[in-house]
Parts: C-alpha cells; structure tokens; sequence
C-alpha cells in the first residue's frame, strides 16, 4: 500500500498481527510510546541503530518503510483539506505539493 522500494525490520516478529500503530515520517521516537499500547506491529520511517536496539528491549516488531513512502501518501489528502479550509474562508490561495518524488535511490541487495 505504501509503495516502498524497500522495508527494513527490527525486533521480534509476531507469529500474528491484529493491532497495528502506524506513524509517518520519522517515528523512531515513538517506539517506547507504540510499545506501551499493546500493539503487534509498529510502520513508521527513519528507524536508526539506537531504536532498533531499543525495539527489541521492548519487544516490538518495528517496520521501516522509510520517510517518504509513510508521508507522501497523506500529501492530497492534506492538500484537499487545505483547499477546503481556503475555500470556507473566502480566500485565495493556491495550495502545492512539494517534493512529490523520494530524494533517495536504491540499489538491490
């Protein structure tokens, strides 16, 4: 769904997955709060050394998908929200997307 050239994964991987968090961009952050409710899989982007260590200390199965494909797939939901909050206000603004287009290349393994 995320159309990810690559997934990278740490921590123990769940023989089964029925609660999932899901957080876009740069979630490494965030592991220690993803943990705390329970869930079988956490999909962020950007997950470091340090956070894959910090998955396995807290038992999470943490799926990196890189920051791109977890953000770039709110971009038109956002700008169509946007358009609209223009639109209610009377005002003229046209609203862009940046940076359609992953900054990255990847080679296969």
């Amino acid at each position: 769904s995320l159309d990810a050239p690559w997934l990278r994964h740490c921590g123990p991987e769940p023989s089964s997955v029925s609660r999932v968090a899901v957080l876009g961009g740069s979630g490494g952050s965030f592991i220690k709060q993803a943990a705390a409710r329970q869930v079988d899989a956490y999909v962020t982007g950007d997950i470091d050394f340090h956070d894959a260590l910090l998955a396995e200390d807290y038992g999470i199965w943490v799926i990196d998908a890189g920051h791109f494909a977890t953000e770039r797939i709110l971009l038109a939901f956002w700008k169509e929200f946007l358009d609209e909050q223009v639109r209610t206000a009377g005002a003229s603004l046209e609203i862009l997307i940046a940076g359609e287009k992953d900054p990255f290349s990847y080679y296969a393994g």
